[in-house]
């Protein structure tokens, strides 16, 4: 049992080591080059600009059941619902405030049945 409890702190010792030591070492490279740092975080900042504009510009569809408008995107994911398009779109809003939604203008206000 004593060997198992030596093992066991044997390895705990090891990882928190191991995770001091990336630590320092990401620490050291920053301190070093900030250049690369810079440029990785403009890569990522454009990464996610582009994410963000594909997610604004998609497609996105109604459907009426029984009085009530259901907005989903291209892939067919619920996106809100409400008692008009506005209302689902404000609150597709609400539920997503990253994403701006646009009205097209074959989508109506009010059902088609």
């Amino acid at each position: 049992m004593d060997f198992l409890f030596g093992i066991l702190i044997g390895i705990s010792i090891g990882f928190l080591w191991g995770v001091w030591r990336a630590t320092q070492s990401f620490i050291q490279r920053i301190v070093e080059h900030p250049e690369e740092i810079k440029e990785l975080m403009t890569k990522i900042d454009s990464e996610v600009q582009k994410e963000t504009e594909v997610k604004l510009n998609q497609e996105y569809t109604t459907e009426w059941h029984q009085g009530v408008c259901y907005l989903y995107d291209s892939k067919d994911r619920f996106m809100a619902q409400g008692s008009d398009v506005t209302e689902a779109i404000i609150n597709a809003e609400k539920r997503f405030p990253g994403m701006k939604f646009n009205i097209r203008a074959k989508d109506s206000n009010k059902s088609n049945q």
